[in-house]
């Protein structure tokens, strides 16, 4: 009987520090790209010292456009791209600001089709 308690016991705290680290991390992050439109940024109130939202296209490495929603300290630099990476149920957890050849040439497409 201590035993299966014992087992079962393991078994659920392996389970909740499973999840606590894939919550707590960046591993299966899913990298987007975006290029910052300031006309779609919008103040909002202070919450854990964001200031600002975005809401914007962006991309997946095969040039699959989805609309993200983020929030920033401060108002980033037009025209600028940004490699965002998203976890499920979590969206965007960090970005990044990155040149045009360092996206992924369906990206590249992607833009280049938007113009």
């Amino acid at each position: 009987m201590f035993k299966k308690g014992l087992i079962g016991f393991g078994t659920v705290t392996l389970f909740f520090i499973c999840l606590g680290t894939a919550f707590s991390t960046e591993a299966g992050a899913v990298s987007c790209y975006s290029r910052i439109d300031n006309d779609k940024v919008q103040e909002i109130p202070p919450f854990e010292n964001m200031n600002y939202s975005y809401t914007l296209p962006a991309y997946d490495e095969y040039g699959q456009e989805k609309k993200i929603t983020f929030e920033t300290v401060r108002v980033l630099r037009e025209n600028a791209f940004i490699r965002l990476k998203m976890l499920p149920f979590r969206g965007v957890i960090s970005w990044a600001e990155v040149q045009y050849g360092e996206l992924p040439p369906a990206v590249k497409k992607s833009f280049s089709n938007k113009k």
